[in-house]
């Protein structure tokens, strides 16, 4: 478990780093800007989202040019829900790696889950658990039989 659990923060700490080096000029006005905003960040509950939620957020992003987007520098995930989310899979999911993908925050999600209008068009990211290529399962009872797709890892607090 221990494993899995550094796995997963460490493909989320390199995703994250990747997409905030993307080259953008910023005058010293812009950066403390960012910074006022960052420190002033409201908090998010970290919590698993509906997965066809989530999936038309990752649907968005694949469709548009991130340059004309809100600039989201970096998604923090506490660490107690992202265990506690973790810990969760291991009793109920069979899975063998983490897809981390970024998704656009849509209209439906933000009603779906009350959050603020303010988070509309902002970059964020899903934790997806895989088995292989395939989306993991959720076992819902003792048999095989009864199965869903398990929802992804959401609602990170975006800075700015």
């Amino acid at each position: 478990m221990k494993n899995k659990l550094t796995t997963a923060l460490l493909m989320l700490i390199v995703l994250t780093g990747f997409y905030s080096c993307q080259p953008k000029v910023e005058t010293k006005t812009e950066e403390k800007h960012q910074e006022k905003k960052f420190l002033n960040a409201k908090a998010i509950d970290n919590e698993p989202v509906n997965f066809i939620l989530a999936d038309s957020c990752v649907e968005l992003y694949e469709k548009t040019d991130p340059r004309l987007l809100p600039r989201t520098n970096s998604i923090v995930f506490k660490r107690g829900e992202l265990i506690k989310w973790i810990n969760q899979l291991e009793k109920t999911v069979d899975y063998d790696n983490m897809r981390i993908c970024l998704g656009i925050y849509t209209d439906t999600i933000l009603r779906k889950y009350k959050k603020p209008d303010s988070l509309r068009n902002r970059v964020s990211l899903f934790l997806y658990p895989f088995k292989g290529k395939n989306r993991a399962k959720t076992l819902i009872s003792s048999t095989n039989r009864d199965q869903r797709t398990t929802d992804p890892f959401n609602m990170g607090e975006l800075h700015p």
